[in-house]
């Protein structure tokens, strides 16, 4: 018996170290499948996205408020906002079907790297607010109607963002309309193009 018993253990040793190396890469296998099902890290939002995410907020930026401190010295700087607007319709500056206006930017004497994405990334918010203003002129409509058509009046402020402030305004007068008017007989009134220009050199100053 003890001559058998002496005879398998080699046997036997061997077993053990098959069984010992199964389990291991057993566990090999399984970790590597863990890891290759393991959900992909989300990928980050494209332009686009971010552009059409922060235009949603063009209204409340429109209309956002803050007390008057004005500064001599105020610039605009920091990450920037520029919105603008005609009787509560507002629009974001800066950009062209969701991508960057690289050439209006220059304009107004800033790159792509100085436009706000997102609101809490705002540190200066460039606001122009516009309204109708007194009548100077009158157009026919195509069927002979005659309408009256009115100045434009502006208030563009500058706001320092995260105080909040208004650190500096200006105000501006538009009486220029569009070249050619294609006016229907259910057209009532015109206004004056906004003075956008007039407002990108004011805000270049300020850089």
């Amino acid at each position: 018996m003890s001559g058998k018993s002496s005879s398998q253990l080699p046997l036997l040793l061997l077993l053990a170290l098959a069984v010992v190396l199964s389990c291991k890469f057993g566990n090999t296998k399984n970790s590597n499948s863990k890891t290759s099902t393991a959900s992909p890290s989300p990928s980050a939002p494209s332009l686009s996205e971010l552009v059409l995410d922060f235009d949603s907020k063009k209204e409340d930026l429109g209309k956002f408020t803050a007390p008057t401190q004005l500064d001599p010295a105020a610039r605009v700087k920091g990450k920037v906002a520029i919105v603008e607007g005609e009787e509560g319709r507002y629009e974001l500056e800066g950009f062209d079907y969701y991508q960057y206006d690289e050439e209006e930017l220059a304009a107004y004497g800033l790159t792509k790297d100085d436009l706000a994405l997102k609101v809490e990334d705002i540190d200066t918010l460039v606001q122009t607010n516009c309204n109708k203003g007194r009548k100077v002129t009158s157009y026919r409509t195509s069927d002979g109607k005659s309408i009256p058509a009115y100045a434009l009046e502006c208030d563009t402020l500058v706001i320092d963002y995260k105080t909040p402030a208004v650190i500096a305004q200006k105000k501006f007068h538009s009486e220029q309309f569009v070249d050619t008017l294609n006016l229907s007989p259910a057209t009532t009134d015109v206004t004056a193009i906004r003075p956008t220009e007039q407002v990108k050199r004011y805000v270049k100053g300020l850089r």
